[in-house]
């Protein structure tokens, strides 16, 4: 498998979670413009992918602002957007396994490049509430 058939296949997988994850990001524009959001400057998608390269990786979206902790209390139920993990079985769920030679900084940037275009698409059809608060999408963990 090569690079972009890689990046296909990746996205194939993270659209099946779409609805759940729109789901999760309206709610927490509503609360980003609602009364308890007063202090939120920004909506931040951290991507992590793990530094070995075997493909596992975790989104998550956090409130940028004051006060990490009580900014973030009221979304905690929905802040994870999405993971890969291993289990006795292999991978869950089962994305692609990373093109051969490629390096764990380069399949860092793949997941985050298809992770980005992904949640920002789902971000963009949350509308007018959404576009309301500043949004950003970041590799994290490096």
């Amino acid at each position: 498998m090569d690079h972009d058939a890689y990046t296909r296949a990746l996205r194939r997988i993270l659209d099946t979670r779409t609805a759940d994850v729109a789901t999760r990001l309206r709610r927490i524009a509503e609360v980003a413009t609602g009364p308890e959001g007063a202090r939120v400057q920004a909506v931040v998608v951290d991507v992590f992918p793990d530094q070995d390269g075997e493909g596992t990786f975790e989104v998550w979206a956090r409130f940028d602002g004051a006060d990490f902790f009580a900014l973030n209390k009221p979304i905690d139920d929905v802040r994870h957007l999405f993971g890969v993990v291993h289990t006795e079985t292999g991978l869950d769920p089962e994305v692609p396994a990373p093109p051969a030679g490629t390096t764990p900084y380069d399949l860092a940037d793949a997941i985050a490049a298809v992770v980005t275009a992904w949640v920002e698409e789902i971000w963009a059809e949350a509308g007018a509430v959404a576009s309301a608060v500043p949004f950003e999408v970041v590799l994290s963990g490096d």
